[in-house]
C-alpha cells in the first residue's frame, strides 16, 4: 500500500512540474499561435485579399475619374501585410520559441522571400495600365532596401527600383515620405493594414480609436483600402502604451487586463 501511495505521490509531482515546466517555457511569440495560422491557412483570409484589391480597382478608378488635380496620379501602398505576405516570420517566431528581434527581423526582410499576397500584383499592375503611378511606403529599416526591392522583382511587381520604393531611414512617421510622392503626383489612394499608413494621426489618439475612425470615416472609406492583419499592428501597441520595454509578462498583463470580457 505505501508502494502505491509513493508511486502516486511521485506520478503527481512529476505532472505538476512538467506543467509547470511547459507554461514556464510558452513564448509572447505563443500567442500568436492562431493568428498566424489563420494568416497562413484560411480560405477566408485568402479570399479577403482578393475582394479587397478588387475593391481598391473601383475606388481608383471613381477617384481618377473624380480628380480636379493636373497633376499625374500615384497611388500608395504599404509593404508588409499590403503586398508581401511575412507571416514566415512569424511562425519562425513561435517554432523556435523566439521573441522579435530588429535583427532577426532585417534578416528576413533582406532575404527577399516573401511571397506576394492574394491580388497584390494584379491591382498594382492595374493601376500601372490606367496611368497611375505606383509606389511602395513601408517602415522597414532602410538596410533592407537592397532586399526588399529583390523581393518586389522577384514577385513581379511594378516600379520595384528605388526611386518608388521608402523606407525607413529615422522615424516611423510617413508624412516626409508620402510628401516627397506629393511634390510631383497626387495620391488618389493609400493602402495598408495600419491606419497610420493613411495618416499620423491615428497615432496614440487623444479619443478612442473607435471615435477618431468615425470621425474620419467619410475620406478613409474613399482614399483608404484596409487589410487585415491579425497577428501585429498599433491595435496590439495601443493595449500596452506602446513601451515596448516592459517584459513580456507586462505586456501579456496589460493586454489581457485591456480586454472586455462577458462576466
Amino acid at each position: 500500500m505505501l508502494n502505491n501511495r509513493l508511486i502516486t505521490l511521485t506520478i503527481v509531482l512529476l505532472f505538476t512540474f512538467s506543467s509547470g515546466f511547459a507554461q514556464k517555457n510558452a513564448t509572447y511569440a505563443d500567442q500568436n499561435l492562431n493568428s498566424t495560422l489563420w494568416f497562413q491557412n484560411s480560405g477566408e483570409n485568402y479570399l479577403l485579399y482578393q475582394q479587397i484589391y478588387d475593391l481598391a480597382k473601383i475606388r481608383l478608378i471613381n477617384n481618377l475619374a473624380a480628380s480636379e488635380s493636373d497633376k499625374p496620379k500615384a497611388v500608395v501602398l504599404d509593404i508588409d501585410e499590403t503586398v508581401l505576405d511575412n507571416s514566415p516570420y512569424n511562425a519562425y517566431l513561435i517554432t523556435q520559441g523566439e521573441s522579435y528581434k530588429k535583427e532577426t527581423w532585417n534578416e528576413w526582410a533582406s532575404s527577399g522571400t516573401a511571397k506576394a499576397l492574394p491580388g497584390a500584383v494584379e491591382f498594382t499592375k492595374f493601376a500601372k495600365s490606367i496611368g497611375v503611378e505606383v509606389f511602395y511606403i513601408s517602415n522597414r529599416s532602410v538596410v533592407t532596401q537592397d532586399g526588399t526591392v529583390k523581393n518586389l522583382q522577384a514577385e513581379n511587381f511594378p516600379n520595384a527600383n528605388d526611386d518608388h520604393v521608402f523606407l525607413k531611414s529615422e522615424t516611423s512617421d510617413k508624412t516626409s515620405r508620402r510628401n516627397i510622392v506629393k511634390e510631383n503626383f497626387e495620391i488618389i489612394l493609400f493602402l495598408g493594414d495600419n491606419l497610420r499608413d493613411y495618416s499620423e494621426i491615428f497615432i496614440k489618439p487623444e479619443m478612442s480609436i473607435h471615435n477618431m475612425v468615425d470621425n474620419h470615416r467619410d475620406e478613409l472609406m474613399e482614399k483608404f483600402i484596409v487589410f487585415p492583419n491579425p497577428m501585429y499592428g498599433e491595435w496590439e501597441a495601443e493595449s500596452f502604451g506602446h513601451d515596448y520595454n516592459q517584459t513580456d509578462k507586462e505586456k501579456t498583463k496589460k493586454k489581457k487586463d485591456s480586454l472586455k470580457d462577458w462576466k
